[in-house]
């Protein structure tokens, strides 16, 4: 699961900064928080046609059934055609928000989680300087066949006699 859509949007309390900083720590290009952010502005714009058309789609239709129930032999045929003409509005509307739906959605889904401020940068974990250690590393080599940690859950459980 990625990061929250509104954590990209400061109007609704998001803070774009924190996800930038969070990828310049990874060694990221902070630049597609912006990317998101124009893809999401987009697409809320397409996703408001497509909220009027339904709008509208439903006051003609209301607009109909009005008709039909004050006279059941009208054959209500201009508002029929104002209604299949908004149906077919609302399917381009659709065809036009799917795909940028689906970028924004792969755009987002590809950024990783939020890491923590006290997080060095780095690329990977390898960098990360090793803040307390517990116990001793243990000595016990566990390998079967010539190769030393090549073993399986089973023959791990024999060997500490887990199993019979």
């Amino acid at each position: 699961m990625g990061l929250d859509i509104n954590l990209f949007r400061p109007e609704k309390g998001g803070n774009p900064k924190v996800v930038k900083e969070a990828l310049d720590k990874r060694c990221k290009d902070p630049k597609i928080v912006d990317d998101v952010m124009a893809l999401d502005e987009e697409w809320r714009k397409k996703r408001f046609v497509c909220d009027q058309l339904r709008k509208e789609y439903n006051v003609a239709n209301k607009a109909v059934g009005d008709k039909k129930k004050a006279n059941k032999n009208d054959p209500c045929t201009d508002e029929i055609a104002k209604v299949k003409e908004i149906e077919d509005r609302i399917k381009i509307a659709q065809d036009e928000e799917a795909p940028v739906l689906e970028k924004l959605n792969a755009l987002v889904g590809s950024i990783g989680n939020l890491v923590h401020e006290t997080v060095p940068k780095g690329v990977d974990e390898s960098q990360n300087p090793i803040v307390k250690t517990w116990g001793e590393p243990s000595s016990i080599k566990v390998g079967t066949k010539g190769k030393l940690g090549a073993a399986h859950h089973h023959e791990v459980l024999y060997m500490i006699d887990g199993i019979e």
